[in-house]
Parts: structure tokens; C-alpha cells; sequence
């Protein structure tokens, strides 16, 4: 799993002026995935400034983000806190081009270098593309969770991943 990000994309930690691109990848690419999984009626979504608030607040906390740009532009992120991975999420523009794997390789190389031997995630139960993706990277499955979000209440698939694995 040596293999260099794609052609034109840069792998880099974020930093806190980041934040405004990354909330709108998170919004889009969120919109993306979720109406198309849940349907228009059962999606929820955050409000700009609640986003942007909430990568500022990430961005300056103990967790780690790495960002996927090209040509200066942020296509994809990834974040983790503690043992935890929260987030990943790429512009559907740019899926299935390898910037996925490239912020997981990063990200679980900074977990190991923070002594994280096993990271955990967790996917809603009917996204089988993103399950497929984890699995590839040797994810196994570890349970299920129930999460809810006012009025929304899901099933989540949990997973760990060695770190190690993808050095």
C-alpha cells in the first residue's frame, strides 16, 4: 500500500484556516452521500455556520485532519480523535480516484505514530459503498450502534482498522 496520492492532489494536515473549505466539502459531499442513501425527506442537514463552528472548534481541539487538495482547492478530509475515526469525506467529483485511501494511509500513519495500534469507525448500515471501501482496507466489523439525531434514528455499522496496515 506504498502507493502516492493521485496526480494533482496533495495530502496535508489541516490547519484552522482550513475550516471554511472544509465545511463546505462536508456539507456537499454529506448531501451527496445521504440523500441518495436516505431520501430527501429523512435527510437532516447542518446549517453553514454550524459546520464552519464545528471544524473551527475540531481544528483547534486534540484531534487530528488531514485535507486532500488539488491545486489548492480541498476536495477531501479526514479526521480522528483519540482512537476514533469521525470523518471522511470526499467530493462525489472525485471519488473512486484514490484520494480516499490516500487520507486513510495518512491518517492511520498518525494515529501509529501516536501509539494507536487499532482505530475505530463507524457507517450507516445502508451505505455498502463505503462499507466496501473500509473493507478493502482490511476493516472488520466490530458491531452495530443506534445513533440519533433529533429526529432522526439510524443503525451504524462499527469497524476497526489496524493502523499498521496501511503504513
Amino acid at each position: 500500500m506504498g502507493e502516492a496520492p493521485p496526480q494533482n492532489v496533495e495530502i496535508r494536515q489541516a490547519g484552522p484556516a482550513d475550516a471554511p473549505a472544509i465545511a463546505q466539502v462536508h456539507l456537499h459531499s454529506h448531501r451527496e452521500t445521504y440523500v441518495a442513501l436516505v431520501g430527501e425527506k429523512d435527510y437532516w442537514p447542518a446549517e453553514v455556520a454550524e459546520r464552519l463552528r464545528e471544524w473551527q472548534g475540531l481544528l483547534a481541539g486534540e484531534g487530528v485532519v488531514f485535507v486532500a487538495s488539488e491545486r489548492g482547492r480541498i476536495v477531501g478530509f479526514a479526521h480522528a480523535l483519540g482512537a476514533r475515526i469521525t470523518t471522511l469525506y470526499i467530493l462525489g467529483s472525485h471519488h473512486r480516484r484514490g484520494i480516499g485511501r490516500a487520507l486513510m494511509k495518512q491518517l492511520c500513519r498518525s494515529l501509529a505514530g501516536r501509539g494507536i495500534a487499532t482505530a475505530s469507525l463507524a457507517v450507516l448500515t445502508v451505505n455498502a459503498q463505503a462499507i466496501a471501501f473500509y473493507e478493502a482496507l482490511g476493516a472488520r466489523e466490530a458491531g452495530t450502534i443506534t445513533i440519533e439525531e433529533g429526529p432522526l434514528r439510524y443503525e451504524d455499522r462499527v469497524f476497526e482498522i489496524d493502523t499498521t496496515a496501511l503504513i
